[in-house]
């Protein structure tokens, strides 16, 4: 299991036009997105595979 931070999420969505770390903080408080682990008391990482699978579902239904 990989995990990843906010910053690698964000380039996984779009880079530079991708969503800000607020907005992924956002989706994930709304269950639009992975839930996030915490790894220490003021960090919070994904797990890789599971932003992956994320992307290619938002892909098959056309919405990426």
């Amino acid at each position: 299991m990989k995990l990843i931070s906010y910053e690698a999420v964000q380039r996984m969505l779009g880079g530079e036009e991708g969503p800000s770390r607020r907005t992924i903080e956002r989706m994930v408080d709304r269950g639009e997105f992975v839930q996030p682990v915490q790894v220490a008391p003021r960090r919070l990482m994904f797990v890789q595979d599971e932003v992956n699978a994320w992307i290619k579902q938002r892909q098959r239904k056309g919405t990426a």
